[in-house]
């Protein structure tokens, strides 16, 4: 699908009559804010994925302390799917 230079004024046009000049200005440093934090959130989840499995601790972008940080850490182990865990069956009695 391939958006031309007609569409995008368009786009635009219709932007515009929605928001007015006034608004514009606004509107669109607000939607910054928004996609810088949306960046930020993919940022941890993906930093936090990378280090599921090693033993660094996660990297957090905010100031808080290292014991804080060590108290809610948790230490995922990783399932061994060649080798199905099967429970054990209660014993049954001859009643």
């Amino acid at each position: 699908m391939n958006i031309g230079a007609s569409e995008l004024l368009i786009v635009a046009l219709v932007i515009l009559l929605l928001f007015g000049g006034q608004r514009l200005p606004d509107a669109a440093r607000a939607f910054g804010r928004s996609l810088a934090m949306f960046r930020q959130a993919m940022y941890e989840v993906r930093a936090g994925v990378e280090n599921a499995g090693g033993d660094k601790p996660p990297i957090h972008p905010s100031s808080t302390s290292s014991t804080e940080s060590e108290r809610t850490s948790v230490t995922v182990q990783p399932h061994d799917a060649a080798q199905p865990r099967v429970s054990p069956e209660p014993p049954q009695s001859d009643s």
